[in-house]
């Protein structure tokens, strides 16, 4: 990293901000921050009812390049006759969907500040993008904003012709708290029997809420003080979004700590180098894979934690992460060595059998043994094996 870089990262790092205090100063400053000028988007805003009856907020957006009408509106929010808008097969099998959840520690971020960056994604991967505007920490603790993105997930399986689309063709996607959201959205499907996603891409995700000193992973400290992202901003998120320090441990809030991996959707995780959660990230992705779970991962040379929306300051990243993420999702495509140039090959689907992890990038049996799974997804997992 460029020695000026380096000294500005370090210098914004270390402002006093205090996220269990300033949360709200925060929020207000990502809206101030908003371009006044957003590229031109196709979006559509609906409401998926949750369980406790409270209207989800979701943006879907549309490729630009794409000539299709809107979804339709009754299906997706407050009834109607779904089968009014049901596309014919041919249609419905051509257009992926992802279904995205936003970061920002489970306390700040919405589809405002994502519009810009799940447009992109649209019109890069040519799919179909459907944000979430879940419930945010620490006004609706967790698992308010699990919940939320689960039955919006539940209602695309449930009706995918709403979007023109199979269960097949929907991927679920995440950013940092978003990625440890879509993970935990897989494991409470597979809890619940309800659905199976195909595919899932985790974006430098946070996969265990242990941000203490003792954290296994050495990223936590080489990159907890000077990347943006620190480890006392991790630990307030985290006091923020689970309150009660027993219910950590749960596989839905840290899914590297899921007693059983099984079953869970081919993956493609991108971490960061200068990120703290690199390391868990990647070895999740290493747990997946030893789970018989198709995984790739991808580690961004001196990219740090959030570079997806760092904006035009990031565009070697971003651009490096449009192409894995492309050839994730089109089977047909693959990346040649020099499509490569920032991203060093973690772990491939090609060589599960023979891991070649970094060591930083391993956790041990010691440290597994710390990390038991919450009874409930325990007694899931067990049910599943019998």
């Amino acid at each position: 990293m460029h020695p000026i870089r380096k000294w500005f990262y370090k210098t914004l790092s270390g402002v006093n901000i205090d996220i269990t205090r300033d949360y709200r100063q925060v929020r207000r400053l990502q809206h101030l921050s908003k371009p006044v000028f957003l590229p031109l988007y196709r979006a559509y805003d609906y409401k998926v009812l949750a369980e406790d009856g409270y209207e989800i907020p979701i943006r879907i957006f549309l490729p630009q390049s794409d000539p299709a009408v809107p979804p339709a509106d009754p299906a997706l929010a407050e009834g109607g006759n779904p089968a009014a808008a049901a596309p014919d097969a041919a249609a419905a099998a051509a257009r992926p969907v992802l279904l995205f959840f936003h970061g920002g520690g489970w306390v700040i971020g919405d589809i405002d500040t994502y519009t810009s960056i799940c447009q992109e994604i649209s019109d890069v991967t040519g799919s179909t993008v459907v944000s979430v505007d879940y419930r945010l920490a620490p006004e609706h603790p967790f698992p308010a904003g699990l919940s939320d993105c689960y039955a919006v997930a539940l209602e695309l399986f449930t009706h995918p012709e709403h979007l023109q689309t199979t269960t097949r063709q929907i991927t679920l996607i995440g950013d940092s708290a978003g990625g440890n959201l879509a993970a935990a959205v897989s494991l409470l499907a597979r809890q619940r029997g309800t659905f199976a996603p195909l595919r899932q891409i985790l974006l430098y995700p946070a996969t265990d809420a242990d941000f203490s000193d003792r954290s296994p992973f050495p990223s936590m400290k080489e990159n907890g003080q000077d990347y943006l992202l620190t480890t006392d901003m991790l630990r307030g998120y985290m006091d923020l979004y689970v309150p009660d320090p027993d219910q950590r441990s749960n596989p839905l809030v840290s899914p590297l700590r899921a007693s059983d991996l099984g079953g869970q959707p081919q993956t493609l995780i991108v971490t960061a180098q200068l990120d703290p959660l690199r390391d868990a990230g990647e070895a999740y992705g290493r747990r997946l894979a030893q789970a018989d779970c198709g995984c790739a991962v991808y580690r961004l040379h001196d990219a740090i934690h959030g570079f997806m929306t760092h904006g035009q300051a990031a565009a070697p990243y971003i651009n490096q992460t449009f192409l894995l993420l492309t050839s994730f999702l089109d089977t047909h495509t693959r990346l040649a060595e020099e499509d490569l140039r920032l991203a060093e090959e973690v772990l491939c689907e090609e060589r599960l059998n023979t891991l070649n992890l970094h060591p930083e990038g391993v956790i041990s049996s010691a440290d597994l043994a710390r990390y038991p799974g919450s009874a409930e997804l325990k007694a899931a997992d067990e049910g599943e094996s019998s």
